[in-house]
């Protein structure tokens, strides 16, 4: 039997092999540290830039909502809701609603600590919106009459239904004392908790319920002993920044109020809602956190044109009482109804620190540390439901 000769690999032979494996090799490596890297960036940013639009997106709707179905001035009587935003009354005494109420630097954030240890706090902004509440009466207003007697008042419904109506509803921006289904009728007591109706001072004064005769300069007497009014139910909806850094959506809460923890039967296939009402015990608003990690929430809004005063340029801070040294305006509405824009800007950080990629500026507190991606967003929203101020309400001719 003949042998042939094996003949193996030389040792130098094996050394070229595994330099020119380790030279395909790690750019492989580096290739796959860089995508690991960049798909690390790239889940952190996406879910900031989420987060920050999810959040404008929810403005921007409620904004280009603000004034639906009602006018873009509610007369509110003696009642003074918003008054620390809205300034003080008119010349007549009333104080007044508008769509938009606007809230320049009132809250604070905490985005960090100096290098003392003391907290570093954002000044922001926050926003609160009027609107006719749809879920009640497909949003339509209630038509009918109302009669003042002694200490009451009573609205006698011609169309529409108090189905869905509650003791506590805000309801010409007063509030309800009783509901009489059987005959159709709500009745509000005098000199009520928003002190609006006080018409056991002044017998049928047209102003009290704001009642659409309410603007016309006629006497008193010549009046009719029962106007027709419309009423709304409203909804107020407030976005803010608490000082965690989470942005709210605030609503009032409409009755029934079921505490939590209720008689509610939970069963494997249904939900059976107790039927009870409950009190909101002084919490009548209900707070969703719309988004998590802000840093900063700024408000601004372009007005009307022309200006009334050379140099007042939009966007400004506050068209209403409180910025009136800025915006120009005049009491009692000042630029609140020439509001055309609403401008939104938020700053939105990562909720946790990328550790792959160090903070090495020496100008940095938190030097050394992973790096915390931050994303600024900003949009704007028009107003469409607000009339401007070259719309004119025609009163209507007194009749006989």
């Amino acid at each position: 039997m003949r042998r042939t000769n094996q003949r193996g690999f030389t040792l130098i032979e094996l050394l070229i092999a595994a330099v020119l494996l380790l030279i395909l090799i790690g750019p492989l490596f580096s290739f796959l540290r860089v995508g690991q890297s960049n798909r690390s960036t790239s889940i952190r940013t996406t879910d900031v830039e989420q987060n920050a639009r999810a959040a404008m997106i929810t403005i921007g709707r409620d904004i280009t909502n603000a004034g639906f179905s009602f006018a873009p001035q509610v007369r509110l009587g003696t009642a003074s809701l918003f008054s620390n935003l809205s300034g003080p009354p008119n010349t007549q005494g009333d104080y007044l609603l508008t769509p938009l109420i606007p809230g320049n630097n009132l809250n604070q954030i905490r985005v960090g600590t100096d290098s003392g240890g003391s907290p570093i706090f954002n000044t922001t902004d926050q926003i609160t919106l009027a609107t006719v509440d749809q879920s009640f009466n497909n949003g339509l207003p209630l038509t009918g009459n109302y009669n003042v007697a002694g200490s009451s008042a009573t609205f006698t419904v011609t169309a529409g239904t108090l189905t869905g109506l509650f003791v506590g509803n805000l309801l010409f921006l007063s509030v309800i004392t009783s509901i009489d289904p059987g005959t159709n009728t709500i009745t509000i007591a005098n000199t009520d908790s928003f002190q609006i109706n006080n018409f056991g001072v002044i017998t049928n004064m047209p102003t009290t319920l704001n009642q659409p005769l309410n603007d016309l300069a006629l006497p008193i007497a010549g009046l009719p002993i029962q106007p027709p009014i419309l009423a709304y139910r409203f909804s107020f909806i407030t976005f803010y920044a608490d000082i965690d850094g989470n942005l709210i959506r605030r609503e009032i809460l409409p009755p029934p109020h079921t505490v939590a923890g209720g008689n509610d039967v939970v069963g494997v296939a249904q939900v059976n809602p107790s039927g009870n009402t409950y009190n909101c015990n002084g919490t009548c608003y209900y707070d969703n956190i719309i988004a998590t990690g802000i840093e900063d929430l700024q408000f601004s809004y372009n007005i009307a044109d022309p200006q009334p005063v050379a140099g007042i340029n939009t966007p400004i801070d506050d068209p209403g009482y409180n910025g009136r040294a800025s915006n120009a305006g005049t009491a009692p509405d000042y630029r609140l109804n020439d509001i055309r824009e609403v401008n939104v800007s938020l700053k939105v950080r990562a909720a946790d620190r990328d550790n792959q990629i160090k903070v090495t500026s020496a100008t940095e507190i938190d030097r050394g540390k992973g790096y915390l991606y931050r994303f600024t967003l900003d949009g704007t929203f028009g107003v469409r439901n607000i009339f401007r101020t070259n719309f004119t309400n025609v009163p209507a001719p007194a009749g006989p």
